[in-house]
């Protein structure tokens, strides 16, 4: 059955799913996303690779709403989080530090885990990471219709992810 466009329709560009297509910035991202994996790959945990492969698949074959929308939402959820890298007054870097660096990319999903009771390290892994791409794909979803929504749900991602990234802190310190 064939859609007749209405004025709704008129003039705006189609962002349907379909067939992937690359172009030299989504590639370029893609490397650089791949570049920080890599880095982080010696230290990162399976629930981290997991969720930087969820972002890297929704930039890289997603549509240039969805792509604009991702790369909007990805520094707003993950920068609140660079305290973990700054020296925070201790002289060394301790084995306990690492270990959180290796969960960086699932940060945003750690009050998930710290909602239900103790875990062990599998479903630690498996709720955090699940809940953290839960997370950014529903904010994908919701901010890629319009661009009040895309304002809105970046405003209110990056209030939560400070939030959330106070609390890691605490977490952290504790």
């Amino acid at each position: 059955m064939k859609q007749i466009a209405t004025p709704d329709h008129v003039g705006q560009a189609s962002c349907s799913y379909g067939r992937p297509s690359f172009s030299l910035r989504s590639l370029f991202l893609l490397a650089t996303l791949a570049a920080a994996l890599a880095a982080l790959l010696p230290v990162s945990s399976v629930g981290s690779c997991c969720v930087l492969a969820a972002i890297s698949l929704t930039i890289s074959f997603g549509c240039p709403r969805t792509q604009r929308i991702a790369l909007l939402l990805v520094p707003i959820l993950y920068l609140p989080y660079l305290w973990l890298f700054v020296d925070l007054g201790q002289s060394r870097w301790s084995s306990y530090r690492w270990q959180w660096i290796g969960m960086y990319w699932q940060l945003p999903g750690l009050l998930f885990e710290l909602s239900v009771h103790p875990l062990d390290e599998f479903w630690f892994q498996l709720v955090t990471a699940t809940a953290t791409i839960v997370i950014f794909l529903l904010l994908v979803t919701i901010g890629r219709t319009s661009r009040l929504a895309a304002v809105l749900t970046c405003s209110i991602a990056l209030l939560a992810s400070i939030a959330n990234s106070l609390i890691c802190l605490a977490l952290y310190r504790a």
